[in-house]
């Protein structure tokens, strides 16, 4: 990513953890709230993109499923 989009990532996260914080106010919450929406629809900025940087971290999950064996083997020709 961008230095930029980054820099608008983490200024949309601050926004809404102002807009979800209980010791803000209504009118103080709704602004926070509304100008991330403001800036996501700027810069078209999707949901997913705002957790994907808390989700680089997480690990690779490998899973392996084989499909050669099963009950239906027994119809094969």
């Amino acid at each position: 990513m961008s230095d930029e989009l980054d820099r608008i990532l983490l200024k949309i996260n601050r926004l809404l953890a102002i807009a979800e914080e209980p010791a803000a106010s209504q009118n103080e919450a709704d602004m926070a709230f509304a100008r991330a929406q403001k800036l996501k629809n700027e810069y078209a900025i999707m949901d997913w993109q705002l957790h994907a940087q808390d989700r680089r971290n997480d690990p690779m999950v490998m899973l392996r499923v084989d499909l050669d064996s099963g009950p239906v083997d027994q119809y094969k020709t």
